[in-house]
């Protein structure tokens, strides 16, 4: 395990029986630095359209879809941890599917016009307001699932 990862790991509050497996170790650190910033992304994504020009300032619209790609790429670290359900996957794979169509579509869809005016855009606020649903703030301090006997 690197160094970066062995000092975020050491550091991690334990709720469930500690972990020996430096490479579990590890992947749990990941999923806990990405999980807050896939959350964020997902708000960013969910945000009204005039509230999403607000806050892309004078970056490109396609910020939007960056910010989550770049979360969405890691996001297999909670996937492992079973912190993503079958339902918010789904969400996941749905907004990623839909922000890949926007760009086959060309700059259109990438302007502020198109921002707020796009059905796609609408779409993806409406799934990405449903994934937010379903991603506790900090899934790491739930007890984990109970194996069935």
């Amino acid at each position: 395990m690197g160094r970066f990862w062995s000092a975020i790991a050491a550091r991690l509050p334990r709720k469930r029986a500690e972990r020996s497996d430096p490479g579990e170790v590890e992947i749990e650190a990941i999923a806990r630095g990405i999980w807050p910033l896939l959350l964020e992304a997902l708000r960013h994504l969910a945000l009204p359209a005039h509230e999403q020009i607000r806050w892309i300032g004078r970056m490109c619209v396609d910020e939007l879809a960056l910010d989550f790609d770049d979360r969405y790429q890691v996001s297999w670290a909670a996937q492992e941890m079973g912190w993503i359900s079958a339902e918010l996957s789904r969400h996941l794979d749905e907004i990623d599917r839909r922000l890949s169509q926007l760009s086959d579509e060309g700059e259109a869809p990438w302007s502020e016009e198109g921002l707020c005016l796009h059905p796609t855009w609408a779409s993806v606020r409406e799934l990405a307001d449903r994934a937010i649903a379903l991603m506790p703030p900090e899934p790491w301090l739930a007890e984990p699932p109970r194996a069935h006997p």
